[in-house]
C-alpha cells in the first residue's frame, strides 16, 4: 500500500522496466496519522522517465488520485490488463512512445479520463504507422467526439428566452 504515493519520476532505464501484476493501492486508515491535501487518494509518478520499454501489464491503480506519465518516453509501452478501479486523474502531456499497446482503445480507456489532443494523435500515428489503420481509424473518431465533448463544456448554458428569475417577462 501506498503512503502517499510512489515515484518513478526521472527514472533511467537502458532496457525493459517492468512492474506487471502490481497492485497500486492507497488506503487512507492506514494511514490515520495523514491529513489529507487536495483531492483524496495517491500519486503513482513516471513524470520525466525514460525506458526503452515499460510494461505495466496486469497491474491495477486502487484509489489513486493521480497517474502522472508526463514527460515520459519510451519505444514501447504495454498496458495490457491494466485496470485503474477508482477515477484517476491521467496526466499524458508530452509523453512519447513509437507503440503503445493493446491495440484496441476499449482496453485503454483509464487513459481518455483527460482530453489530451496531442496524445489522440501520437497514438493514432503509431498505430497506422505499425499497419492498424482501423484502430487507428477509432482513435481518431474518438478524438473528434472527445473535442465535440470540450467544446460543447465551454459553451455557456442556455436560458430560457422570456424568463428573467423565476417570473416569467
Amino acid at each position: 500500500m501506498l503512503s502517499h504515493g510512489v515515484s518513478f519520476d526521472q527514472m533511467r532505464v537502458e532496457g525493459n522496466f517492468s512492474a506487471r501484476h502490481c497492485t497500486f493501492r492507497y488506503h487512507p486508515a492506514s494511514f490515520p496519522e495523514r491529513k489529507e491535501e487536495g483531492p483524496p487518494g495517491a500519486r503513482v509518478g513516471f513524470e520525466g522517465a525514460h525506458f526503452a520499454d515499460l510494461f505495466l501489464n496486469n497491474s491495477s491503480f486502487e484509489n489513486i488520485s493521480t497517474i502522472d506519465f508526463t514527460r515520459m518516453q519510451a519505444d514501447f509501452i504495454s498496458f495490457d490488463g491494466v485496470k485503474s478501479a477508482t477515477p484517476s486523474e491521467v496526466r499524458l502531456q508530452r509523453m512519447s512512445f513509437k507503440f503503445l499497446s493493446p491495440v484496441n482503445a476499449g482496453q485503454l480507456e483509464f487513459l481518455f479520463s483527460n482530453y489530451n489532443p496531442e496524445f489522440y494523435l501520437d497514438l493514432e500515428t503509431s498505430w497506422r504507422t505499425h499497419g492498424y489503420p482501423d484502430e487507428a481509424d477509432n482513435i481518431y473518431i474518438a478524438k473528434r467526439r472527445a473535442e465535440r465533448r470540450e467544446k460543447l463544456q465551454e459553451l455557456p448554458s442556455p436560458v430560457p428566452v422570456g424568463f428573467v428569475g423565476m417570473e416569467y417577462v
